[in-house]
Formats: C-alpha cells, structure tokens, sequence
C-alpha cells in the first residue's frame, strides 16, 4: 500500500503526460500557464479497513489567463486527464474535475483559470 507522498508522486507522474504540462507534488512559488501540483486535502479511515485511509487529493492545472484560449483547453484536457487516472495503476474513488478561476496574486495581472481535478485514493 503506498504512501501519501508515493500517492502524490504517481497522480502527477500519471496527469503530466496526459495535460502536456509541468505536474509537481508541491504548488509552485510563482504559478503559470502549463504548471499543475497534487494538494492533499482531506485523510479519513477507511470504511473497508483498519489499517489504510482514504486519501482526498485535488490536482490544479493551470489553464492561463485568456480566458478563451483556457476553454479551448478545458474540453480538450478534461477526459484525458480523467483518463489518465483512471485507466492506470491508481484506482482511484470519487473523481471529478472541474473549471475554477484562481488569483494571480501580485505576480501577474488578473486571475488565472485552472482544471481542478479531485479524486479519492487508499493509503497506508
């Protein structure tokens, strides 16, 4: 049974490839179009054992800030990121993704659109 961190690393080894962008276990200090990370951000035991948890992730992809061009992307990347997921070795509960708007902060003018994919995954 793997891990939390192990759990982050498979989720963006698997989206990377699928999003075409930079997935990391950890949010960037800056973030920019085509950067994505894994947050943990929820743990509760498992309803079918003593010894694992469930494990809630949410994976930000960071679409831009045109707000076109970030809908172009969020139909073209949501089934193949979902598929990324869910047809590999993770198995996951629970998954889902949707479109969010998140703030740039004082790094960039403007907020900046984002895939928020959510999935539930066993940990030890």
């Amino acid at each position: 049974m793997a891990t939390i961190s192990e759990q982050r690393a498979a989720i963006a080894a698997a989206i990377a490839p699928a999003a075409g962008m930079s997935v990391r276990t950890e949010r960037p200090n800056i973030a920019r179009a085509g950067d994505g990370w894994v947050n943990l951000t929820r743990v509760a035991p498992s309803a079918f054992s003593n010894v694992t948890c469930d494990a809630t992730f949410t994976v930000v992809l960071v679409l831009g800030a045109d707000e076109r061009r970030a809908a172009e992307l969020s139909a073209t990347l949501s089934v193949p990121v979902i598929n990324a997921v869910t047809t590999g070795a993770l198995h996951p509960d629970g998954v889902a993704i949707e479109t969010a708007v998140i703030p740039a902060g004082d790094s960039a003018p403007g907020d900046l659109y984002a895939l928020i994919l959510t999935l539930t995954l066993e940990v030890a």
